[in-house]
């Protein structure tokens, strides 16, 4: 039996649960809901429609005071600020960065000290020894309460994920992270969502002492897609539609199988009205079913009701195990992924096929083909799949450990250290 819920859990998130994003959320804070007596949720921003939470879980709507007058706050903690500047410049890789935009820096620093002292204030309301303070992102609200921790006025952990733009450079349009290093120093554990995230904390961040453990995002069980016969291919994709995600690539791959093929691409994006014109040149015997944005539930109810033959995912970056690849693996439908980043935790022999980032169409069109021609019976394939799923991304498994260890209930589990 779990122990009685005792502690108060601070969710910090960018603006769950408001608006479209963040939804991997929604599955978590169930489990999270469960362990922690209340839990309180800190969204960076309020805007759209607030999706249902379970009873034990309000929103506090933070809005610091604005910041008028720089001068005061400078006076009264200049030597803190420059205390952190100057920590920066002597332990970060980037110092040039900070010695050649001092001033853009420093006002980026200013602005996220004002920010913290008025979230202090708040956060002083709570009884620390039994709060747990959790930011959702290595970024925004982290910076923040790193500032907080550090000023030392309240003692607590500071706990992050991290999960891919907001620790991985390369998708960092800035090309670094301001204040990275001093933020390493003040937080307390860092659950990467895959082990490529481990991996980089641990090269890039050598001097690291805080707690290091990969906690993958995860999808519930929906049940089986029964792989029944039916005169057509069915090949499905899911994202939101800009350049990284690279499903401009499809009809590229798709133009060169000559059997009846329907693809379904669920997402819209920036570029829906090229993708549309590439498919509709497509030969045709290659149908494109455009579904646009839909919400989870109807995914789900189309692996539920439609038989699906693979899953294909192109992306260039990925911080995470997709969890569009875990939704169709999770069903027992096989995929093919292209080797980036943390898409090799999900896509390999046992669930499909792992091809090179830069990959030649010809040869992903061969692999499908391959596999169609394949007449075998090609269960015991796709129960593997869901075998491999069930055993490192099934919600009920990942999220009821993560929770229990955020809560601190699960006295045996020894974080890794960097």
């Amino acid at each position: 039996m779990s122990p009685k819920p005792e502690k108060t859990l601070l969710l910090f998130t960018t603006g769950f649960p408001y608006g479209k994003g963040e939804q991997f959320i929604e599955t978590e804070i169930h489990f999270l809901s469960r362990v922690f007596k209340d839990i309180h949720i800190f969204p960076e921003k309020i805007s759209g429609e607030a999706r249902p939470l379970p009873s034990n879980v309000k929103v506090i709507a933070f809005e610091p005071a604005p910041l008028t007058q720089v001068r005061p706050l400078v006076m009264k903690h200049g030597m803190d600020l420059l205390g952190i500047f100057s920590y920066e410049i002597l332990n970060s890789k980037e110092r040039g960065r900070y010695l050649k935009q001092p001033a853009w820096n420093m006002n980026l620093l200013i602005g996220n000290y004002h920010t913290a002292l008025e979230l202090e204030k708040v956060l002083e309301q709570y009884d620390m020894a039994s709060t747990v303070v959790y930011s959702y992102w290595f970024k925004d609200w982290a910076s923040k309460l790193a500032i907080i921790k550090h000023r030392k006025n309240l003692k607590f952990e500071l706990i992050t994920r991290i999960l891919g733009y907001d620790f991985d450079v390369k998708q960092n349009p800035l090309g670094y992270f301001p204040f990275r290093s001093f933020e390493m120093n003040e937080v307390s554990r860092i659950y990467p969502i895959t082990n490529y995230g481990k991996n980089y904390i641990k090269k890039h961040y050598p001097a690291y002492k805080g707690g290091l453990k990969v906690s993958h995002l995860s999808v519930y069980d929906h049940g089986w897609n029964e792989s029944r016969q039916k005169d057509y291919f069915q090949i499905c994709s899911c994202g939101f539609l800009v350049p990284l995600k690279r499903m401009g690539l499809m009809p590229e791959i798709l133009k060169h199988l000559d059997f009846k093929v329907v693809w379904t691409h669920f997402g819209n994006g920036p570029e829906e009205e090229m993708i549309r014109q590439k498919a509709s040149e497509l030969p045709v015997n290659i149908t494109f079913d455009y579904k646009g944005y839909t919400p989870n539930k109807d995914v789900i109810r189309f692996y539920k009701e439609n038989p699906v033959d693979l899953f294909i995912h192109l992306s260039e970056m990925e911080g995470g195990a997709p969890v569009a690849i875990q939704e169709a693996c999770s069903f027992g439908v096989p995929a093919i992924g292209a080797d980036a980043d943390g898409t090799p935790e999900i896509v390999n022999e046992q669930t499909g096929w792992l091809i090179p980032k830069d990959f030649d169409p010809k040869e992903v069109a061969k692999i499908i083909r391959d596999y169609h021609e394949d007449k075998g019976d090609k269960t015991a394939f796709r129960k593997g799949v869901k075998a491999y799923w069930n055993s490192e991304f099934n919600a009920e498994f990942v999220y009821r450990d993560f929770a229990h260890e955020l809560a601190g209930s699960q006295k045996s589990v020894i974080l890794e250290k960097a």
